[in-house]
């Protein structure tokens, strides 16, 4: 008995959890998102507590749902505003928030330090060179820059003619790249901390991109296979995992800072999609999966531009339940008349046995 009473409630409990958003998003889906394209309807905390769906296919959002609590059928956001806010508590609640502003301010303090290193490393070469008191910005300049020297000149005299001096000329030059691509990561982190702001943040990033790339092309100089001068260390490595760090921190958090921009995208798209509400399609596949994250050209392609009004989704076509809640409702109640048969027979068996046991 005990053992009956356990299948049906667990058979229960998944059609209960089966159930996951009104049927009236699925039918609703159908109008939204293109023909043929399969679509998710993903659940997410909307406010106090409430929940709200969206529909999403291929990367972008279509649609956001809320539950209408006398039909079937959810209520489409078609609200500006309220649509933004819908946006940006489905994609943090998918780990595409806001940007963390001490991830920021932590890497400039290390790109400090490496900056601090790598000087100290370059000023000894420099002084083997005589580049530490004359300029060199061409042939010339570098030549007589390192004959200023007792120990550059027996390496001047090696190779092919003026082979060490391009060296150094090279080695100088990725050197100035290098100063000039931490002075451009100065500023633009100094514009962050005057103002953090999304836009502020992708271009500091892309600073940090081009100082790695700086420090890539330095630490290959060719001066340095000479065994010339101790090599600089120029924290290639954790220039790269700074650059990854801050790179897919503006990339994640696109999503919700572009949300003003798609949320007019997605308010297009529903408008047509109850404009059009009586043409449903034939169903397609539906799959619950992670959170999609719209690009940036998906923002900045807005459709053709609607009046702007709610409406509920009631066509005839879906007002009734579907056949997927139909057969759960079938299922329940066999379920629950086969609860209540094994219950009567249990009853009857134990009568029986106190019937036996008085005769």
């Amino acid at each position: 008995m005990k053992a009956a009473t356990l299948i049906i409630i667990a058979a229960l409990a998944g059609i209960l959890v089966a159930a996951t958003y009104p049927s009236g998003a699925k039918a609703f889906g159908y109008s939204v998102v293109p023909e043929g394209v399969g679509f998710t309807i993903d659940d997410f905390t909307y406010s106090n507590n409430s929940t709200a769906y969206a529909i999403a296919s291929g990367g972008e959002v279509y649609s956001i749902l809320l539950p209408n609590f006398s039909s079937i059928n959810p209520i489409p956001l078609t609200d500006r505003e309220k649509l933004i806010f819908a946006l940006r508590q489905y994609y943090s609640q998918r780990n595409h928030g806001e940007l963390s502003r001490q991830d920021f301010e932590s890497a400039h303090e290390k790109i400090l330090n490496i900056s601090q290193a790598r000087a100290s490393g370059e000023s000894e070469c420099r002084r083997l060179m005589g580049t530490d008191r004359f300029e060199c910005t061409s042939f010339e300049t570098c030549r007589l820059a390192c004959f200023a020297t007792p120990f550059c000149p027996n390496f001047a005299y090696g190779g092919s003619p003026g082979e060490f001096i391009y060296v150094m000329k090279s080695f100088e030059d990725s050197s100035r790249a290098l100063t000039g691509a931490y002075a451009v990561e100065g500023s633009e982190y100094a514009r962050l901390a005057g103002g953090f702001s999304y836009e502020n943040a992708v271009k500091y990033a892309a600073s940090v991109s081009a100082l790695e790339a700086a420090a890539k092309n330095a630490s290959n100089s060719t001066i340095l296979g000479y065994s010339f001068c101790h090599p600089p260390d120029y924290g290639r490595s954790d220039l790269s995992a700074l650059n990854n760090l801050l790179g897919n921190s503006v990339r994640g958090a696109a999503p919700y800072y572009l949300a003003p921009n798609y949320s007019e995208v997605v308010r297009n798209r529903t408008i047509m999609a109850l404009e059009k509400k009586d043409e449903l399609r034939l169903p397609q596949k539906v799959s619950h999966s992670s959170a999609p994250v719209p690009t940036a050209d998906s923002a900045a392609k807005p459709e053709a531009q609607a009046a702007n009004k709610e409406k509920s989704i009631v066509p005839s076509s879906i007002a009734a339940p579907s056949t997927a809640l139909a057969a759960a409702v079938s299922l329940t109640g066999w379920l629950l008349i086969a609860y209540a048969s094994l219950s009567l027979r249990a009853g009857k068996n134990k009568s029986s046995g106190q019937a036996a046991a008085k005769k």
